[in-house]
């Protein structure tokens, strides 16, 4: 078998679709217990970005793991990346590569995590970063800093 080929790879775009739609229907049956009682206002904020960041997450694990390719070539750090990619041994070590580079993109700002996913995947993302910067500087503030947001 050639070095620098690997078995055909089959992405089906339901399992991640539904992965998206599974995480909104959470977060819209969270939402409606807002309503219910305003005590639960934060803890469902809190719970409704781990959703999406979640949803994120797994769709770029997913999408990584089945195209590593995707994976920019300065992640592999001194690892040969095709080495990684054509070869079934280092599958393990690739996964983890794969793992760490997408955790790390949620410790960046969320602007520059919607362009991440929107190069890897090569679709065009469409969200007012102004607002997910806002979303995402509250959720940080609640949870690391232990403030209160009215």
């Amino acid at each position: 078998m050639n070095k620098n080929h690997r078995k055909p790879v089959i992405l089906i775009c339901s399992e991640l679709i539904s992965i998206l739609e599974h995480n909104i229907q959470e977060i819209e049956k969270k939402l409606y217990k807002i309503n219910e009682d305003n005590s639960l206002r934060i803890p469902i904020f809190l719970y409704s970005y781990a959703m999406f960041e979640g949803a994120i997450t797994m769709l770029m694990t997913k999408f990584c793991n089945a195209f590593p390719e995707k994976v920019p070539k300065e992640i592999f750090s001194g690892i040969e990346k095709n080495d990684l990619i054509f070869n079934a041994s280092n599958r393990e070590a690739l996964d983890g590569i794969i793992e760490k580079f997408v955790i790390k993109l949620t410790y960046g700002n969320v602007e520059q995590w919607m362009k991440q996913l929107s190069n890897i995947l090569e679709i065009s993302v469409n969200c007012d970063t102004e607002v997910l910067n806002k979303i995402s500087e509250v959720r940080n503030c609640l949870t690391h800093n232990n403030r209160n947001y009215k």
